[in-house]
């Protein structure tokens, strides 16, 4: 108590210099705890697969998303903000709005993955790990949708537009979940801000489109964007660790045959 937390550099002395490999750690130098292992893990792999940059895109995304979560029940913004633009705009432009972009994300994706499975070998496992992660999220979105249960606005306002039936639900939304993993799966493979800002903006004209529809309130949207960036980036995250935890091992093996 009253320590402070082990920083990244003095971490992966405590890992460097412990008992990996041929080399012993010092006596009477503590271990690294579990805790600071995974945070030096984790920020490695970040590193790795986004640019600084890119990550701060994606933080104020996640940011905005969550103040989007904030108050999501009847009379609150969520709520306001989707009536407006349901009764504001013709849901054959909110149809249009969501599904183009979406496609053009989904072309994004296969050009930018095809190229940078390509030319670059490092960012494989990275470029694995995000596609996974876009069926896992998709997956994860239908899971919640069982979960809550939420109706569509359109089955409670008079929205001029085909409502799905009863038992499909609007919380999260689907198509911004898929939209913002094709986002991440983007970052990955361009490691370029000006495509992620791009893909970004492709992802929040998807999520308006649905709004307008009357198919999903903001919060839905928001909670997709939340679900499918986040199962991509832990995905990717996770592919990469074990990616070079098995090269850390085939060098061991080595050494030692």
């Amino acid at each position: 108590q009253g320590q402070r937390p082990a920083s990244i550099a003095s971490v992966w002395r405590l890992i460097t210099q412990s008992n990996v490999g041929t080399t012993r750690r010092p006596l009477g130098r503590p271990r690294a705890d579990s805790h600071a292992v995974a945070h030096l893990i984790c920020s490695m792999t970040m590193e790795t697969t986004l640019a600084r940059s890119q990550r701060r895109v994606l933080a104020l995304v996640s940011l905005t998303c969550i103040l989007a979560l904030s108050s999501p029940w009847p009379g609150s913004l969520s709520v306001v903000v989707t009536e407006a633009l349901a009764s504001g705009f013709s849901a054959s432009f909110g149809d249009v709005l969501s599904t183009i972009p979406l496609l053009l994300l989904a072309a994004a994706v296969a050009v930018t993955v095809i190229h940078a499975w390509l030319r670059e070998r490092t960012r494989r496992p990275a470029l694995i790990g995000g596609v996974i992660g876009v069926v896992v999220a998709l997956g994860s979105s239908e899971g919640l949708k069982a979960l809550f249960q939420q109706p569509r606005p359109c089955t409670a306002w008079n929205v001029p537009t085909q409502c799905p039936p009863t038992g499909d639900w609007s919380l999260p939304s689907n198509h911004a979940t898929l939209a913002c993993a094709a986002v991440v799966v983007i970052a990955i493979a361009t490691r370029s801000v000006l495509a992620t800002v791009l893909a970004v903006v492709a992802a929040l004209l998807v999520s308006v489109g649905r709004m307008i529809e009357g198919m999903h309130y903001l919060h839905d949207v928001a909670l997709g964007a939340l679900v499918g960036g986040g199962v991509a980036l832990m995905c990717a995250a996770l592919v990469v660790g074990m990616s070079r935890r098995r090269r850390g091992s085939s060098a061991v093996t080595i050494q030692f045959s």
